[in-house]
């Protein structure tokens, strides 16, 4: 898959979450996913929107106190690419979008990925993601669960996330057209 060998062990952020915090891209979901959770997760949060929205957003959802939180407000894109390199998942589980750019990022630093069981976004990500409902937080906590407790899936699909980039190159575009 890819030339240079993927480590998961190293990787401090157990889930990524990279973007605006609006209703539409249901972090709220992913947050409640995490109070299920009976063992010490971090979750990274990567994000431009104001610190009060994002505040409150957390004191509403997430109540689980075995969650480190670290947030990282206006990263630059170094910042967020080096950030991205030592996060294990990202989670995009919004309701209505199609082509996401964050989400492309997350991948091209190694990420495995849990994303909306939606055709189109299945067009594009394949077999190299992992689909939940967006509504349901319980099968976002099992699709996180079980890549964390499944290294050599998590592994897996962190090379298969790679591998959709190939995709978009522009070499391959250009070819393909």
């Amino acid at each position: 898959m890819t030339d240079i060998p993927l480590r998961i062990e190293g990787k401090p952020y157990d889930i990524v979450y990279v973007g605006r915090v609006v209703t539409r891209k249901n972090l709220a979901t992913s947050l409640k996913s995490l109070n299920l959770a009976l063992t010490g997760l971090t979750l990274l949060l990567i994000t431009n929107t104001d610190e009060d929205s994002v505040n409150s957003l957390i004191k509403q959802n997430l109540s689980n106190s075995l969650i480190n939180l670290v947030l990282k407000f206006n990263a630059s894109e170094k910042e967020k690419f080096q950030l991205l390199q030592f996060s294990k998942i990202a989670v995009n589980i919004s309701y209505d979008e199609t082509f996401s750019i964050s989400t492309m990022e997350c991948a091209s630093q190694g990420t495995a990925l849990v994303l909306t069981d939606q055709r189109f976004i299945r067009n594009i990500y394949g077999e190299d993601a992992v689909y939940v409902n967006q509504n349901y937080f319980r099968e976002v906590y099992k699709a996180i669960f079980d890549l964390l407790n499944k290294p050599d899936c998590l592994y897996r699909m962190s090379e298969l996330s790679l591998s959709v980039l190939r995709n978009y190159v522009y070499s391959n575009l250009a070819t393909r057209e």
